[in-house]
């Protein structure tokens, strides 16, 4: 004898099987590449030099580059530059703009370039 509780309707198992794909749907979203508003890229450099008669010297250190969209009509672009210089360690702001979308035909932007 079968039990009435281990049937069920195809319906029913179907209605079952889109509910959980629509939350495992909605987990991969999130976490999706492109769905947050800030990206952090940039790139490092390395240095070393030695001429003949004088000390050696090396220099190296990152720069990261900030991309970050405020809304969708203000953006945020900078890039600051670290530095090892031997034994002194050198901070630069290279550039850093703040640009707004006015409208389809006029961007007004600001900042140090």
């Amino acid at each position: 004898m079968v039990s009435s509780k281990s049937l069920t309707s195809p319906q029913s198992d179907v209605s079952e099987l889109r509910d959980e794909l629509a939350k495992v749907k909605e987990i991969a979203e999130i976490g999706a590449p492109g769905t947050t508003t800030l990206l952090l890229t940039g790139y490092a450099f390395p240095g070393f030099e030695k001429r003949e008669g004088e000390p050696s010297t090396f220099n190296a250190g990152p720069a990261p580059i900030f991309l970050w969209e405020l809304s969708d009509k203000m953006f945020f672009e900078g890039e600051l530059e670290l530095g090892l210089d031997d034994t002194e360690t050198e901070v630069n702001l290279e550039y850093a703009q703040l640009t707004s979308l006015l409208n389809d035909y006029i961007t007004a932007g600001a900042g140090k370039f």
